[in-house]
């Protein structure tokens, strides 16, 4: 720890020099860097000398270090700009920097190492949009504010969704993803159309999110049977009688086919497992088909499709946890990262415990949610005492810390049915959330008949509501 200091301190004196030409910090520089651009540090230094991490304050702006390389900043002062000129795939760092200027905050993904380049994917925030840069190139995209973004092909027509298409396949349309992520080393991402999602698996296009029909979805499911689609029938059944479902989302061993009027589970011989869900009937019922597709989007963001698929079978009773456990994790992961040393290292050690108690103690850090860690509070000895003090602590941190994010950042979507679509745009963007608006001819209703996320969700400001307005 006084190693590290007296390191961070001795950069304060010498300075550097190899920034010099620049005023922005990128991704890789040293605390050194950091420090010739930005200026004494203004608040107290975290320091995690074990794992070679540190965290400075610098006014409003903070930056993380690894092993002496930035990996992390938040509210690096650049100039504001009101334009964002074109930028296409495959831009070099230094076009786009050019192009739209230093990134007031970005994010390494990746293993930083004292030697050698950095391996891995950076993302830099420009207004509520990331860019992802990767060997010094753009390779994708999360674009919330429509800025002009390019696949660099000339191609023309529809997104080429056919199961199997390879990316360079899909590129070739004229409409480029609103969300463009690259492939991981499983050659699994997750690209955005609208409200549509491909997604790859292998290498290849795997599945789709597709209810509102954003994309032309084609798949070869061999000669379709007009037999009726049952248990223990085939899925050339069902491809027969119900043809290309909306939603397609392969692994684990099966298949989740699902179609705004029915859900199927079909394994990888062909064979349909499962047929109707407690879900789909429930919303089949209701005929909220926004509901619907936010529960499907929400699928989607777990990569374990075996998860999926034993989501979509679950009682009602547990769906009401289901988004809220993933929440959850995101937090319980975030505290656990910023009170080891405060709470796990001060008690692992100490031979005044039980082996019990200590036992409970690393338990409950090895657990992914708050739920996890009750059910060892229901241990018969100390190995629940050990849990509780994790838990109590996870609490005073949730009450402390991220309530005053929630206050802040949360906003609760009010009641938007029955609503013109003038006054429900109104709404949305008086409560700092962005209106998506969606209409479609329909001969008796006028006005808004739905939206996603639904009434009572809570989103975080600047979200994008999505509104259906039926009209003439």
């Amino acid at each position: 720890m006084k190693r590290l200091f007296v390191l961070l301190t001795t950069l304060l004196v010498l300075g550097a020099t190899h920034v010099a030409a620049r005023s922005y910090l990128l991704i890789g520089d040293t605390g050194e860097d950091a420090i010739t651009l930005l200026g004494t540090p203004t608040g107290s230094l975290v320091l995690d000398e074990a794992n070679g991490r540190a965290t400075i304050q610098f006014g409003k702006c903070t930056v993380e270090i690894n092993h002496d390389r930035v990996i992390r900043w938040r509210n690096f002062p650049v100039p504001k700009r009101d334009a964002y000129p074109a930028l296409t795939l495959g831009a070099t760092r230094d076009a786009v920097i050019a192009a739209w200027g230093p990134t007031p905050a970005a994010t390494f993904h990746g293993k930083a190492t004292h030697d050698g380049p950095l391996v891995g994917d950076e993302e830099w925030t420009y207004k509520k949009s990331t860019l992802i840069m990767s060997n010094g190139v753009l390779a994708g995209w999360d674009n919330l504010d429509g800025f002009k973004l390019s696949t660099g092909k000339a191609g023309t027509g529809p997104v080429p969704a056919h199961l199997g298409a390879t990316p360079a396949e899909v590129l070739r349309a004229a409409i480029p993803p609103d969300a463009l992520h690259p492939l991981n080393t499983k050659g699994n991402a997750e690209w955005r159309y609208g409200t549509a999602m491909l997604l790859f698996r292998g290498g290849k296009v795997g599945g789709w999110v597709n209810y509102n029909k954003e994309l032309t979805v084609t798949m070869d499911a061999g000669a379709p049977s007009i037999a009726q689609p049952v248990v223990n029938g085939s899925k050339a059944d069902l491809f027969g009688n119900m043809n290309v479902p909306a939603v397609y989302v392969p692994g684990g061993g099966s298949t989740l086919w699902l179609y705004p009027t029915n859900a199927f589970i079909v394994n990888d011989a062909g064979v349909i497992t499962e047929v109707g869900t407690r879900r789909f009937q429930t919303k089949l019922a209701t005929g909220n088909l926004a509901d619907l597709l936010d529960w499907v989007l929400g699928l989607t963001r777990l990569d374990d499709t075996s998860s999926i698929l034993a989501e979509v079978v679950k009682p009602d009773t547990q769906y009401a946890t289901f988004l809220t456990t993933i929440e959850d994790s995101k937090n319980y992961a975030e505290f656990k990262k910023s009170n080891r040393k405060e709470i796990l290292d001060a008690y692992q050690n100490d031979p005044r415990y039980s082996t019990e108690f200590r036992s409970g103690l690393v338990a409950a850090w090895k657990c992914e949610t708050t739920t996890q860690v009750k059910a060892l509070m229901n241990q018969p000895n100390d190995v629940r005492l050990g849990a509780k003090v994790v838990y109590d602590a996870y609490e005073k941190a949730l009450g402390l810390e991220f309530q005053d994010y929630l206050t802040k950042n949360l906003r609760t979507i009010p009641k938007l049915v029955d609503k013109t679509q003038t006054d429900a745009q109104a709404t949305l963007t008086g409560m700092g959330l962005v209106a998506d608006i969606v209409t479609y001819k329909d001969a008796k209703e006028r006005g808004v008949t739905s939206n996603v996320p639904p009434a009572g969700a809570s989103v975080k400001a600047g979200a994008t509501v999505v509104v259906y307005v039926a009209v003439e």
